[in-house]
């Protein structure tokens, strides 16, 4: 009998081979740099940069990137391998995982014509295919709310880490219930989320999943009126309404409850015993 999880696996699979399928595979195409991804990927829309840069940028603040050099690092859910690449040009050893295989086409191309050693494969979040306690750290750009209805992904995420290491995942986030209707009624609809498992992730949800397997885990909101950004293109003006949420959400901390963004950081300072 087929789960429910094997069907939303199964829709995942379809959903990302096609969409990755659409990228070229023109070497050229793929050319980047340290200085060109921070200013267009991993910087904030209200700056010039993409418009989820300011969740991956609190994401690299949170992992720490001032000295990469010799630590083994996983890109959780890589997709086309961007992260893995600026990580690897940052000195780090990369690693990178994907459900897709187009997607891993994608990220290894990128990964030659910018003459990286990341290594990206194919692998299912519920049985990666690393040993125990292998990295150093995990991070994943928009990955785990698309993972954590399997129930094999925060076990799988705990045994790869080292002791002292840390995970950090920037996702969505969905108390606010304007927003989640939103959401529903728009891109979770048109992507067809139901289907593939992908859910708007709420604290209790995280908590109940990762504390079984991690001795910290925090979930930290940002982003309340700076979702805005979605639909605002004048920078100036973005600017300004980005500000603002900083204000808001620095003096009034119950706010937090009204953002559409996260940075899920998990931690073990101590050995795990894994079952054998």
């Amino acid at each position: 009998m087929i789960t429910n999880h094997e069907v939303f696996k199964q829709n995942e699979y379809r959903y990302q081979n096609k969409k990755y399928s659409k990228t070229s595979l023109n070497a050229d195409q793929h050319l980047t740099s340290i200085k060109h991804m921070e200013a267009s990927y991993l910087a904030p829309k209200h700056e010039g940069g993409h418009e989820r840069g300011y969740m991956f940028r609190e994401a690299l603040t949170a992992l720490g990137t001032d000295d990469l050099a010799g630590k083994r690092i996983l890109d959780y859910c890589c997709g086309r391998g961007d992260l893995g690449i600026y990580l690897s040009m940052k000195g780090a050893e990369v690693y990178g995982f994907d459900f897709s295989p187009e997607a891993i086409k994608v990220a290894q191309v990128k990964n030659r014509a910018n003459r990286q050693s990341a290594r990206f494969a194919v692998m299912d979040a519920e049985g990666l295919e690393y040993t125990d306690a292998f990295f150093d750290a995990i991070i994943g750009f928009e990955a785990i709310h698309h993972v954590i209805v399997h129930p094999g992904v925060p076990g799988e995420i705990a045994r790869v880490l080292k002791p002292g290491g840390i995970a950090v995942f920037a996702a969505n986030y969905g108390h606010n219930p304007v927003l989640e209707l939103y959401r529903r009624l728009g891109t979770l609809r048109r992507n067809k989320s139901n289907e593939r498992g992908e859910v708007i992730l709420k604290r209790d949800m995280v908590q109940q999943a990762f504390t079984p397997h991690f001795e910290h885990v925090e979930m930290r909101p940002i982003s309340m009126l700076y979702m805005a950004k979605r639909k605002i293109n004048n920078l100036g003006l973005l600017r300004k309404v980005f500000l603002l949420d900083q204000l808001l959400l620095s003096r009034f901390p119950a706010l937090t409850m009204l953002c559409g963004e996260s940075i899920v950081t998990l931690r073990n300072t101590t050995a795990v015993n894994y079952p054998a």
